[in-house]
Parts: C-alpha cells; structure tokens; sequence
C-alpha cells in the first residue's frame, strides 16, 4: 500500500480501504501488518490512527497482526 512522504509515511483509513477492497475481489483471505514505530521516520500512530484502522480492517475482516 502507498504510504509516502505526502501522508508522513503513514497508512490512511482512505488507502487501506481502497486496498482492501481491491484485493477483496481475489484474495479469500486478507492479512495486513502494520510496522510501528514505523519505518523509516520512527514515529508511531496515535491511538486515534489505529482505531480509523481498525474500524477499516474489521469491515473486510482482514487479519491484522
């Protein structure tokens, strides 16, 4: 998933969904890892971040590590 230097090298609940749903249509299973503190800035996501996250995996029940 795209997570460039426009998004601070964070995953948005925007790009998340849209790569969910695209892989949904031929992947059975979904698995997404999530590398935090993140690479290569170090910083880590708010609580916040990871609950809009969260709220995105659990729609497409993806397994999340």
């Amino acid at each position: 998933m795209p997570c460039g230097f426009e998004e601070p090298y964070r995953l948005t609940p925007e790009v998340l969904e849209r790569s969910l749903a695209s892989a949904s249509k031929t992947c059975e299973t979904l698995l997404v890892v999530l590398n935090s503190p993140g690479n290569p800035d170090g910083m880590s996501y708010t609580a916040q971040e990871l609950k809009s996250l969260v709220e995105v995996l659990k729609k497409y029940r993806a397994v999340h590590i």
